[in-house]
């Protein structure tokens, strides 16, 4: 660089300067295309203009003032920065490409979880977050061997040593990795997502689920408790999701007492015309009303149907509802309800015997 010391400085400074009049510029073009991008039914270029206006604006800062020290350090003869610099800024281009990325998928995941846009018609929530997880990870992995390259430090050793390093954290990490598998089970299975009521057979796990991470998914309790599941948990277990249910069950035992024998038809069929007459019952699956027991005290008459209602109040409501009919069946035909009895049998004693 063949140039005086006030040249050295009106360089660096109009290093500087172009460098703010890019900035400048891209600010300006941030303001007027993002409104308009915004306005469109597409959901990634005005995603990916908010994610890339940050990282353009520290990739120009980065070049201009690496040149401008450059320039600057050349000519009063302080050090050389050519190296530096250069290393600098292919340290800061893979960087803002990593964070222009980064940015871009939290934006995307949070546009079309929050918003109703066409593409959650295609792809389910849950899919969507595990993708953007598992881009991150990529992310994260390709960004750091990436930025160990450009700063000059040699990955091959650290490769090496990442084979034997992963083994040994792998058997010490065993009961980490198996939730981190299981919650990628999860994810691709779906077995449930975030909002089904869930509950097992096999262990005391019941109620909505609250949130799925990588490690455990929280489940909010019918008592309103959270309870922590780690997700390996889920790959040893049967496991019922109410929330996909598409009826629920009415399943009643009636006890009538042995004196009410000769109405028993009249009473099942009083039933079977109650829910006949109800719309809120499928009469598409099977329903019915029939004797089913001659009990110790009682003789028993199983019902059964199945509601359209699945939602818990919806069901409580038709419930109390039913039974009230059902009561007013057995009135009708001239019956009661049962009660435990026992009749005692006492032989008559002979008045010799007194």
């Amino acid at each position: 660089m063949n140039f005086s010391s006030h040249q050295a400085l009106l360089y660096s400074f109009l290093s500087l300067l172009v460098a703010g009049i890019i900035s400048i510029f891209l600010f300006f073009i941030f303001r007027y295309c993002y409104p308009k991008l915004a306005r469109t039914e597409r959901a990634w270029d005005d995603i990916a203009l908010k994610a890339a206006f940050a990282p353009a604006q520290l990739l120009v800062w980065t070049y201009g003032i690496t040149y401008a020290i450059e320039i600057f350090s050349a000519k009063n003869s302080l050090f050389s920065l050519d190296l530096i610099g250069m290393h600098a800024r292919d340290f800061i281009l893979i960087l803002c490409l990593l964070l222009f990325l980064w940015r871009y998928v939290n934006f995307f995941e949070q546009r079309v979880t929050t918003q109703n846009y066409k593409i959650i018609e295609i792809y389910d929530k849950a899919k969507l977050l595990s993708f953007s997880r598992f881009i991150r990870v990529v992310i994260i992995c390709v960004g750091i061997i990436a930025l160990l390259q450009a700063s000059g430090i040699p990955i091959s050793g650290l490769l090496a040593f990442g084979g034997m390093g992963a083994l040994i954290v792998g058997l010490a990490a065993k009961d980490l990795l198996a939730n981190f598998f299981g919650g990628l089970l999860i994810y691709a299975d779906r077995p449930f997502t975030v909002g089904d009521w869930i509950s097992s057979p096999d262990k005391d796990i019941e109620g909505v689920v609250e949130k799925i991470g990588w490690r455990l998914t929280v489940i909010r309790r019918l008592d309103r408790r959270l309870l922590f599941v780690p997700n390996s948990i889920f790959s040893t277990i049967s496991l019922e999701n109410v929330s996909k249910r598409t009826h629920r069950r009415l399943l009643y035992i009636i006890g009538l007492r042995y004196s009410d024998l000769a109405v028993v038809d009249t009473v099942c069929q009083n039933i079977l015309t109650a829910l006949s007459a109800n719309d809120e019952i499928d009469s598409e699956l099977t329903y019915f009303a029939k004797l089913q027991e001659l009990a110790a005290s009682s003789i028993n008459i199983k019902v059964q149907a199945f509601t359209k209602q699945i939602s818990s109040e919806a069901f409580v409501e038709l419930q109390h509802k039913f039974l009230l009919q059902v009561a007013q069946c057995v009135k009708q035909a001239g019956a009661d309800f049962a009660f435990p009895t026992q009749t005692i049998e006492i032989p008559q004693l002979d008045q010799k015997s007194q």
